[in-house]
């Protein structure tokens, strides 16, 4: 519609401007024809009389040639009289054939008056006259006479067309003078006519362009609004929708040719975004012009969906405040993001921290193993020294039954810290979960309802038994524990495969088979501050007394422990799931070397050379030794133990050597004495399992392992099994 308005338009201005065109064409053709008539009219009028005039100069010359009677005739002048009689003749001819319509030289009338003369000279100088020769006096007189009669003809003729010619000269002058007053007049009236009519058709035009263009870009803009993919809207300053674009109909949830008419911001916003959208964002936008910030979109189906949103005030002519319009842009993705990315960084801070607490545990569990080696190694002489039946020896027995309780924390704190290593074997984690399910049938109370979901297609697990019993047996005390008034207690085994988008989801995993066993409780659960220190050491919400702390650390240390992954899912009121990721795997087991005889300690006179960092170890050690009868030498350092061993190795016969001392250490140390001497006897002694430190001290020459702390008469079995092996 618009295309035709315009075309029409066009042709009505391409119409105007053409007839507007002939007629000024029209006009300034014929002012510049009368210019033309002016300016030529004289000079033709002056070329016509000087024809005349040179005709009337030939009519002289004839004359004078034709008076042949003063001299004598001949032939030749006849002729050359004849042929001057006929160019004049030739002459008039062309005249009247030049002006015949143009009475203003009488060229008519000179012909008549001067031609037939011609024509009866010419005759009589050529045939005669009256049977006289041409050549007669008489003849050539009476020639001469009639020219000369045609001559005065001919000049009255000229003389009266000048007078005649100036006289139509005169008046065509006075008749073009007032024709071109008129024809300027004509003009400089079209011309101004022409110039307003044009000037109001350039103006119509114009505004039917800038009407089009606007018209041209609204739609582009709305175009634009519409194709793009944020809320676009306008608003009065109150609030009332005028305008919502396909995008902010659609993010809002409403039907696609649903009218913003009728609606208001309420209707596109929660309570909490709307509050700040009135109270600052409006008001800031219409001081300012401008506001930026982050608010929600209210879904049909009432999920929030967050935004930053800017809004704009704009002022009129005057400079008031007319409108506003907003624009939304949905960043639900990029807060999703931020949450994972923040989830991330802190199951890896988490991670860290764990594993800085987990080398914390084992050096404080080493320090304290050699403490409580120390104080249980006493103990245990002063039983020895004590006859039976002592009064003594009943206190002594209750504090070696608290040091015993303490080593079992150690070793908790060892397991958590991944410095005791399990001994792993094929286990079938479906009948370990029927096995703790029986047991927790007898123990649990019966307002506590146990479920067992168990996958029969479960793949078999490489783990060590005993610790998996324990990640069992803590699950679910602590999920019993957090249902005082009953619930449900889940147990789920299946297989699964952690892939690549996992283990980027969550550090520490790996990416592999594994088997998933899942605790669930529908107890109180747990908050965020609660969850984040859930696997920390002694960390407990329990009485005093009624937990250690240590619990969910040991299971943590045990998955860690083989090469698992553990998640906890928790929320207050909403119970507490455990997801524990145990890897499948088919690899060989190493026992540990450790004999627990019954029979009383056994002696010898052997030399044995004890290496200890720590002097109340060292001493107890060498004092124990010394009761079974050995020769006992000491030192404190690596470097002591390797010197003793160049100047005195032929005589000892066994180094008992503590893995973790300053300067050389055990290892190196153990290294030294095997380059000295291949075949030297050396039980390793340390807070550690065997299974972790030392594992490698055994596969670089070490015959024996004892861990700290021990008994008199483990201590006596250890050094006498390698004493008595056979080389």
């Amino acid at each position: 519609m618009n295309s035709y308005r315009q075309g029409t338009a066009m042709a009505s201005w391409a119409i105007v401007f053409l007839v507007l065109t002939m007629v000024i064409s029209v006009g300034l053709y014929t002012r510049a024809t009368l210019r033309t008539v002016e300016q030529t009219l004289p000079t033709t009028l002056l070329a016509q009389l000087e024809d005349l005039s040179r005709i009337t100069e030939g009519l002289w010359g004839l004359v004078y040639s034709a008076d042949l009677t003063r001299r004598d005739p001949t032939p030749g002048s006849i002729n050359a009289l004849i042929q001057d009689i006929d160019a004049v003749f030739e002459e008039i001819v062309e005249l009247r054939n030049t002006y015949v319509f143009d009475n203003l030289v009488q060229a008519s009338t000179f012909h008549s008056a001067v031609a037939p003369t011609l024509v009866d000279a010419k005759q009589w100088l050529t045939l005669g006259l009256s049977g006289l020769p041409p050549d007669s006096p008489l003849t050539l007189t009476i020639v001469h006479s009639r020219l000369h009669e045609a001559l005065h003809k001919g000049t009255s003729v000229r003389y009266a067309s000048h007078d005649t010619a100036q006289a139509i000269l005169l008046d065509q002058r006075h008749r073009l003078e007032q024709f071109l007053t008129g024809v300027n007049l004509l003009l400089l009236l079209t011309l101004l006519i022409s110039a307003t009519v044009l000037g109001l058709m350039l103006r119509h035009q114009r505004l039917l362009r800038s009407a089009a263009k606007a018209q041209s870009e609204k739609e582009r803009l709305i175009a634009i609004v519409e194709t793009t993919t944020d809320l676009v809207s306008t608003s009065t300053l109150d609030g009332k929708l005028t305008y919502l674009n396909s995008s902010g109909r659609s993010l809002a949830g409403w039907d696609k040719n649903e009218s913003p008419a009728g609606k208001h911001i309420h209707d596109l916003h929660p309570k909490w975004a709307l509050d700040v959208i009135l109270s600052t964002g409006i008001q800031e936008a219409i001081h300012t012009g401008f506001w930026s910030g982050e608010t929600a979109v209210k879904h049909s189906n009432g999920i929030e969906i967050p935004v930053l949103q800017t809004i704009m005030a704009h002022r009129d002519g005057d400079g008031h405040p007319e409108y506003l319009s907003t624009i939304m842009r949905d960043i639900s993705e990029r807060k999703q993001v931020e949450q994972e990315r923040e989830r991330m960084q802190s199951q890896l801070f988490q991670s860290q921290k764990m594993e800085s607490i987990g080398i914390l545990a084992g050096g404080v569990a080493h320090d304290f193993n050699n403490m409580l080696h120390a104080m249980r190694g006493n103990i245990e002489m002063l039983l020895l020294s004590k006859p039976e039946g002592h009064p003594d020896s009943v206190r002594l027995m209750t504090a070696m039954r608290s040091m015993n309780r303490a080593a079992q924390l150690i070793q908790q704190l060892l397991v958590f810290s991944r410095k005791a290593a399990p001994r792993k074997m094929h286990v079938d984690l479906n009948q370990e979960v029927q096995d703790m399910a029986q047991l927790l049938e007898r123990t649990i109370p019966k307002i506590i309802t146990l479920e067992l979901h168990i996958d029969p297609e479960a793949r078999p697990i490489f783990a060590d038994p005993m610790q998996i019993e324990q990640i069992l047996l803590n699950l679910a005390n602590n999920a019993v524990d957090a249902m005082p008034d009953g619930g449900k207690l889940v147990v789920e085994t299946i297989n699964v495969v952690l892939d690549e988008t996992y283990t980027r989801l969550h550090p520490g995993a790996s990416a592999g088979p594994y088997v998933l066993l899942t605790v669930t409780d529908s107890g109180c659960g747990m908050d965020k501050e609660v969850l984040d220190h859930a696997f920390d050491p002694f960390f407990t919400t329990k009485e005093v007394g009624k937990g250690t702390g240590l619990g969910l650390a040991s299971v943590y240390g045990i998955v860690k422990a083989h090469g698992g992954h553990i998640q906890c899912y928790s929320e207050p009121g909403k119970g507490t799931t455990f997801r524990v990721y145990l890897p499948t795997g088919e690899q060989g087991d190493i026992p540990e070397t450790q004999l627990l005889p019954e029979s009383s300690p056994q002696g010898g006179h052997e030399t044995i050379l004890v290496v200890d960092d720590e002097p109340e170890i060292r001493e107890l050690t060498k004092e124990a030794l010394e009761s079974l009868g050995y020769s006992v030498k000491s030192c404190a350092t690596g470097e002591d133990a390797v010197g003793i061993y160049k100047d005195e190795g032929k005589s000892i016969d066994l180094v008992l050597l503590d893995l973790n001392m300053p300067g050389m250490g055990g290892y190196r140390c153990l290294q030294e004495l095997m380059q000295l001497d291949a075949s030297a006897k050396v039980v390793i002694a340390s807070g550690y399992t065997v299974n972790g430190h030392g594992k490698e001290a055994l596969a670089s020459g070490a015959k024996g392992f004892i861990g700290k702390p021990y008994q008199l008469k483990e201590l006596a079995a250890a050094v006498r099994e390698v004493l008595d092996e056979k080389e």
